[in-house]
Order: structure tokens, then C-alpha cells, then sequence
């Protein structure tokens, strides 16, 4: 498998590619919640599900703030200003730079030149659910495969919400980077503001594309519950009825697939994951 590591105006990602001379679909996979592009499994799904006749781009959202992948440092100032709406623009972005050869330097190009025109999109966690806004918006994608979708961006409750905004800030530890990041009030106010434009399982309702959910077992960040709703809201729509809902439970898998950063060697539930995640794009 080769890789092309591409920049575009704040944006950096990867595209994982083979030489077959065959038409094939564009996945595109979004990290989650303090992630980034080679997080831990990220970079081997892409890699693996690039072997099977598929072009896999992972994306960087541009406020992640990585400064360093090993040893992890964040750029404190790029974190606190992200937001879900900063995400959206920015996996849109990608979307539109596929669609518009003039914008792609001559080495993408050649690599799309294989590519049919569908686009799947994927994610693990938060960035499951920027995918499943993205789909619902655009006509190109076809298919989802979501790994501990969240069911809801706004995970706060109100009165820590007012707390935040009076502050402007709230400060936590990161025990991954050891620093001390922040997320300032923007973070939650552009969900507030936006509850109607980010209620995903009103977007799981609407989809009309085929979906694919794995969820983890063990996973207590992201419960089983939020995937079972995403799937409820899916089947609530007569329209869905002609496109699969596949949800597949990843026996004793947490929310990570037991794996961690730096990625060290792939286990039974990686695998797993690759192997729903291919065989779904072959359907």
C-alpha cells in the first residue's frame, strides 16, 4: 500500500491508496474528541481497508491542535478554540477539494483518477458523528461505517453548561499529553446555538443511506445505548427501509478497541473492525 500526505489551506491528510488500475470509492475516516489522523489504530484501518480496492483518506481537523504525535504535545491555544461547527467546515472542505481537480496538486489527482465518484464516509466517536452530519448533506456519499457513534454532541448538563460560558473556559488534565488543556465557552455555545443543525439522530433519521454501527462491548465512554438510538432513529424512517442499518457488537472491545497511542500491534478487535468495515463496502 502507498501513502500521500497532502496539505490544503488549514487542512492535513493522509491518502492511503493501492496500483490496482480499478475505479474504487473514496472512504474518509474522522478521528474523535482529542484525537488526530494517526491516532493509535487509525492509520492501520486506513491502511488495511486501502488494500481491499478503496481509497482511504484520514483527515486532521484543523483545531485539533497536534504540535507532535510521539511524544503527544498539543498546541493549547488551536484546542480551546475548536468547535463542532469548525469540524463540520472543515470535513466539508475535503468533501469540496475531491470534487474540484483544479485545487488538487498533481499527485492527488493521479491518485483520483481511480476513483468512481461514491464516497463513504467514517469516524470513531465524536467524529462518527461529524460524519453523520456530513452524509446527511451531501448527495456523493453513499454509505456510512461508524465506529461508538455519539447520539448527542451536547453532553453537558445545564447548569455546568452556565458555569462554562461564565468562566469563558473550563481547564482539565490530559494524561496522554501531560499538559493542561482548555476548551473555552465557544466550544459549547456553538452547540447550543446549533442544537436544531446537530441533533444526530434527527440526522440518522433523514440519512437514506446505507449505515454500518460497530460498537464495543466494554465501551463505557461511548455506551451502547447512543448507538442503539442512532439505529432506533434510522428504522423510525419508512424511507431507510431499503437501506441496511448493520449494527455489530465488538464482544468485550472498549471504546478504543483496546488499543492505545503509539500504536504497537493490532488485536482481534481491530480486525474485526477491518473485516465489517470491508465487507461492508462491498455490498
Amino acid at each position: 500500500m502507498k501513502k500521500l500526505i497532502e496539505n490544503y489551506e488549514n487542512l492535513v491528510f493522509d491518502i492511503h491508496f493501492n496500483d490496482e488500475n480499478t475505479l474504487k470509492p473514496i472512504l474518509i475516516f474522522f478521528h474523535g474528541y482529542k484525537s488526530f489522523r494517526n491516532w493509535g489504530f487509525i492509520p492501520y484501518i486506513c491502511d488495511k481497508v486501502s488494500e481491499s480496492n478503496a481509497i482511504v483518506i484520514n483527515l486532521d481537523f484543523s483545531l485539533n491542535g497536534i504540535l507532535s504525535e510521539h511524544p503527544l504535545k498539543i498546541d493549547v491555544d488551536n484546542f480551546a478554540k475548536n468547535r463542532v461547527s469548525q469540524e463540520i467546515q472543515d470535513g466539508q472542505m475535503l468533501i469540496n477539494l475531491l470534487q474540484d481537480s483544479n485545487a488538487q496538486s498533481s499527485e492527488m489527482q493521479e491518485i483520483l483518477k481511480n476513483w468512481n465518484g461514491k464516497i463513504i464516509l467514517s469516524g470513531h466517536s465524536r467524529g462518527a458523528g461529524i460524519a453523520l452530519i456530513l452524509a446527511k448533506q451531501n448527495k456523493l456519499v453513499e454509505k456510512l461505517a461508524l465506529i461508538a457513534p455519539i447520539a448527542n454532541f451536547n453532553r453537558y448538563r445545564d447548569r455546568f453548561i452556565k458555569e462554562w460560558i461564565d468562566a469563558g473556559k473550563i481547564e482539565f488534565y490530559d494524561s496522554q499529553s501531560q499538559q493542561t488543556l482548555r476548551m473555552d465557552a465557544t466550544y459549547v455555545q456553538d452547540i447550543v446555538e446549533n442544537t436544531a443543525n446537530y441533533d444526530l439522530k434527527s440526522a440518522a433519521f433523514l440519512l437514506e443511506k446505507d449505515l454500518l454501527i460497530l460498537q464495543g462491548e466494554n465501551d463505557y465512554t461511548i455506551k451502547q445505548e447512543e448507538s442503539f438510538q442512532i439505529c432506533k432513529s434510522f428504522k423510525e424512517n419508512n424511507k431507510n427501509s431499503q437501506f441496511a442499518c448493520n449494527f455489530v457488537l465488538i464482544e468485550k472491545a472498549n471504546h478504543l478497541l483496546n488499543c492505545s497511542h503509539p500504536f504497537e500491534s493490532s488485536n482481534k478487535y481491530v480486525e474485526q473492525a477491518i473485516s465489517e468495515i470491508i465487507q461492508f463496502l462491498g455490498k
